[in-house]
Formats: C-alpha cells, structure tokens, sequence
C-alpha cells in the first residue's frame, strides 16, 4: 500500500514524513494513478510570463485539499493560499515579479512544504509572506530569500500558533530580520509561534515586535530584535554569533542554554524580569549589561570560564564631592564576588587639569566601609575616542572578595568647573 492511499492528507505528520509522502505521491500523480481530489500544479513558464493568473486558479481550485506545485521557475506576486489547502513544492520556485508580497494571505490552518520563494530584492519591494488572519498555518522547509522586506510578516494576534520547521530565511539587507511577529508593536493578546531549526544564513531573524509567548530553538541567527513591548520570549538552543550587541527590550524573556558570539548582551532599561543564561559565549568571556536600575532581571552565568557583571553609570559628576552608588543583583546561587576592573572613559572635559580629579570605590556611603580603590588622582586627559588616556582602568587597592549589594563610587576631589564621565565596575561573580 503506498503512502498516498494511507493518508488522505499530510496534516498532523511530521515534516519528514510529509517528505517522504509527498515523493511518493508525486511519483503516482505522474502516472496518472492518484487518488480523486489531488492536483499537480499548472506547468510554469520558467520565467518567460508572469504565472500568477494560473497559478492563483490552480490555488482556488484545491482550496482545502492537497495540491502539489510542480517544479521549476514561476513568476508570480500576490498570491492567496485558501484555509486548510496543503502545499507541496518541493523543486518549486516562485521569483517576485512586482512590488509587494509573493503570498499576501496565508489562512488558517494552511501548510506549506518546501516551497522557495525569491524576493529579487535588488528590482522589487515588499515581503515574501503575510499573515493577516487566521491561525495554525505550518511552513516547513522552505527557502524564502533575497527579500527587499521581511520573509514572513504577521499582524497582531494572527498566525497563532505559527510553526516554522527548518529552511532557510534572508532579506536582501541581512541586519533586517527575516521575520516580523504582531507587526503593529503593541502587545497582543495571544501568540504561541515556534521557530525550530531555522536557517538565516548570517542573517537577522526576528523582530519580536509586539508578541508573546513566541518559542525560538535550534536556530542559527546574527541577531534578534527585541520589540519594547515584547513579552515571553523563550530563546533556548540557538547559535547567536551576534555580529553587534545585542539589545534585549519587552519582559519576560528567558535566553537560556544558547551559544553566544563575542559581543555584548545588553538588558535595556525599561527590559523588566527577564532571565538571561547560563549561555555559553564563544569566546569564555560572558559579558551581560543590565541598564535596568531595578532588581527584577536575572543574569545567571555559565559554572565555565571567566564571567563579567558590567555595571555602568553616565555622566557621574567629576566637579562634586559626592557618592554614586551601584547596585549589584547576583546571579543565582552566587553570594559574593572580587571588583576586577573600575574604569572612568567619556570624560566631558580633561579630568587632569585645573585640579585634578580624584575618585575612590567604597563598600559603604562617604568613604565609609572598606575601599576597594583608594582615592586615585584620574589620568583622563583626552576626551576623543581612538584617543590615549581617554580612560582610566584600575584594579582594587585590596586583595578580597565582597558580598556587599552596594558599592559607593566616590569623587574625593572635585575639578573646580563643569567635568562628567562615564563609570564603569567589572564585577566577577563567586559561588
């Protein structure tokens, strides 16, 4: 018996038993041997005319059923594909032929296997595919590319339940993310998409926009755009090479158990509880930023390699004798940890002239507790970056570990006129 009188659809297998389905009922629709109800495609021209006029008939015409896109090149742009139609096009390929996008409409429950869509970004504008209404849609396999805008765009609380298995996905610009989930930014109500095993081959690949509750794993990205309101991110498994820092907005986040490339993670300051690690940064060196000045972020670090908390504050006062405190928010099941680095960079002015700055790092408010630095007459005489001496990094004055939640940067002798800089502390976590 073959796989075509067993299954009168491919709905609820597995892609790789769709796969396998889908060959074997090619095979029998050549030879004319198919079941009543299954459909080849149209021929395509290969590129000679536009195919969306035949091609948009044939989709009518198996709307809720199965169809099979026949191999080879079709020009096309505009599509719809009906609710619950399943499409098999493995070999296919759909080149844009004007501006906008080549599937405007993907409906409810529809699934599309294999299929490769080419944007031809350089000559025309608009998304591969948009989902405006409707839910459960299924692409697997499919390589979407070269689009002057996103692969896949989703409006608010559409695409529910959207799955993504494997294939590959790129825009033309590949610092523009393939996918784009609640397009509008605000928050939606609903959600529950998955991206698995997706390929965006040094690309971008998605911006989180307004969604939630959207799954991301096994997946091979540049970068993730993360929407201000954002929420439930759950990003676990992916290679993330990050070719800039990468900005994590919205709440609610957890980014845990990913290979992470050799920039920066950086929590924004309106990012509330969100959970980033235990990740494993390719180059050991695992360097989170948290610029939320609560305490609702959790950063936890991998038991492997040297690993850096960065606390940072702007334009501290150099010409005030006065405390900027520095709250510090351990990883889980860590107590204590050693000061490595303070740093002074950013200056507004020579730190060095008229009198001479001098700061200090403490354990308690007016140089009180322990100094971890004693006060230390500042070298930033430059204000330029490229520039020398346009930071100052020290080590501590003490050799000790602190378990103190606040530390005091102190200015223990003011510049005499208008002087800001930035200040940085490296804290090393212990267990």
């Amino acid at each position: 018996m073959t796989l075509q009188t067993q299954w009168k659809n491919p709905q609820g297998k597995s892609p790789d038993q769709v796969y396998l389905w889908a060959q074997d009922l090619i095979r029998q629709l050549r030879r004319g041997e198919a079941n009543a109800g299954w459909s080849l495609s149209p021929s395509p021209t290969g590129g000679g005319a536009s195919d969306t006029a035949t091609l948009q008939a044939w989709l009518d015409s198996i709307a809720g059923t199965t169809g099979v896109l026949l191999p080879g090149l079709y020009l096309a742009q505009g599509l719809t594909v009906s609710a619950l139609t399943t499409l098999l096009a493995w070999g296919a390929v759909i080149r844009k032929n004007a501006n906008g996008a080549i599937i405007s409409s993907l409906a409810s429950g529809a699934e599309v296997y294999g299929l490769q869509l080419d944007g031809d970004g350089g000559t025309f504008t608009g998304i591969g595919i948009g989902i405006t209404s409707g839910n459960d849609q299924k692409l697997y396999y499919c390589l979407v590319s070269d689009m002057e805008s996103y692969c896949v765009d989703v409006d608010n609380d559409t695409g529910v339940r959207l799955t993504v298995g494997g294939g590959f996905y790129q825009c033309t610009t590949t610092t523009d993310p393939a996918f784009r989930f609640a397009n509008s930014g605000t928050l939606e109500t609903a959600g529950g998409r998955k991206l698995v095993d997706v390929d965006c081959g040094g690309g971008f690949l998605v911006d989180t926009a307004g969604s939630q509750n959207t799954r991301i794993m096994g997946c091979d990205t540049t970068g993730i755009v993360f929407g201000t309101n954002s929420a439930k991110t759950i990003i676990v498994g992916n290679r993330l090479p990050i070719s800039a820092d990468m900005t994590v907005d919205g709440s609610q986040h957890h980014i845990v158990g990913n290979i992470i490339g050799t920039n920066n993670v950086i929590i924004a300051s309106t990012a509330l509880n969100c959970v980033i690690g235990p990740n494993v940064h390719a180059d050991g060196f695992g360097v989170v930023t948290d610029n939320n000045t609560s305490t609702s972020n959790l950063i936890v670090f991998p038991e492997m390699g040297p690993t850096i908390h960065v606390l940072k504050k702007t334009a501290v006062n150099m010409n005030s004798v006065a405390d900027t405190a520095f709250t510090l928010k351990l990883p889980f099941g860590y107590t204590r940890y050693r000061v490595q680095a303070i740093m002074i960079s950013h200056a507004s002015t020579n730190l060095t002239s008229a009198t001479a700055v001098q700061y200090a790092l403490y354990t308690a408010a007016a140089a009180g507790g322990t100094a971890i630095l004693t006060p230390t007459v500042s070298t930033v005489s430059a204000t330029a970056e490229n520039t020398a001496n346009n930071i100052h990094i020290l080590g501590p004055s003490i050799t000790a570990s602190f378990d103190d939640t606040t530390l005091f940067f102190r200015v223990t002798t003011a510049h005499g006129s208008a002087a800001t800089a930035d200040v940085t502390l490296q804290i090393q976590p212990l267990p």
